[in-house]
């Protein structure tokens, strides 16, 4: 068995028992919970790891299998702010720090304030394999430095999360998100709606998939920085899309006759 396939198989063994909930996989940040779940079997309240594909609930030990409604899963992050502490932010914002017009502080006006739910597509992927290459090296001796290649093989694992936006957000400025230590819940979007507008995905799901995962071999391969390569076998695993819908806060403002704009994600 070749040192790829044996990599290979190590990760679907490592997946095989994040699914059954005997192990999960930690990241370097705070660990997402996804709060809410009802257990269908016998009601009982569950927290979810996110991640997880399925898992054994812990009251009655039914497998449940976690599902989107049109196979995508959607969550969301909850809100930190009310509208005050965010118009708030928003002044402070707008009356210090470098680039700002001397006036902003005594003549901004706040007109609007509202919440919005931004969707992103969430892509994650690992890439396994082995590039095969030169590697540029140098010598000194006696005051003279050589150049000389030297082959050599490299190995390639490595973990991607990216996000994307799945709506129109020229306007607004953010073209991606950190959720690293937010807490993610499944959507409702008749309660979302209720507390903000919901912005409607437009973007492809398939475009996004597919420019996340040419990213992820593009970073993989120009990791390794070797001079030339001769050759290069990647495998991309344990790929996921999902759809998480971000709280940011519009703030519509007046200044010297402009209506302006900008937004907040708190």
């Amino acid at each position: 068995m070749s040192e790829e396939t044996e990599l290979l198989s190590e990760l679907e063994k490592q997946d095989t028992l994040n699914s059954q909930n005997i192990s999960a996989k930690k990241s370097s940040g705070k660990e997402k919970i996804i709060r809410g779940i009802t257990c269908p079997s016998c009601s009982g309240e569950l927290d979810l790891k996110e991640g997880l594909r399925s898992f054994n609930c812990k009251y009655c030990g039914t497998l449940l299998v976690v599902k989107g409604e049109s196979g995508t899963l959607k969550y969301y992050v909850p809100k930190k702010l009310k509208r005050d502490d965010a118009v708030s932010k928003a002044l402070k914002w707008l009356t210090t720090g470098f680039s700002k017009a001397k006036k902003l502080k005594t003549e901004a006006k706040v007109e609007d304030a509202f919440l919005a739910y931004i969707p992103y597509w969430r892509v994650r992927a690992d890439v396994v394999g082995w590039v095969f290459g030169q590697e540029k090296r140098t010598s000194t001796s006696n005051g003279r430095t050589t150049t000389y290649y030297v082959d050599v093989e490299k190995k390639i694992q490595n973990s991607y999360e990216r996000t994307y936006s799945a709506c129109d957000v020229a306007e607004l400025g953010v073209k991606k998100i950190n959720l690293t230590g937010d807490t993610l819940l499944p959507v409702e979007l008749e309660t979302l709606q209720m507390d903000g507008m919901v912005f409607n995905i437009i973007a492809s799901e398939k475009e996004a998939f597919d420019f996340a995962k040419n990213n992820f071999s593009n970073e993989s391969r120009n990791s390794v920085n070797l001079y030339n390569v001769s050759f290069e076998n990647f495998d991309l695993v344990r790929e996921s899309i999902d759809i998480v819908y971000y709280p940011l806060w519009i703030i519509r403002y007046s200044f010297e006759g402009r209506d302006l704009s900008g937004s907040c994600g708190w």
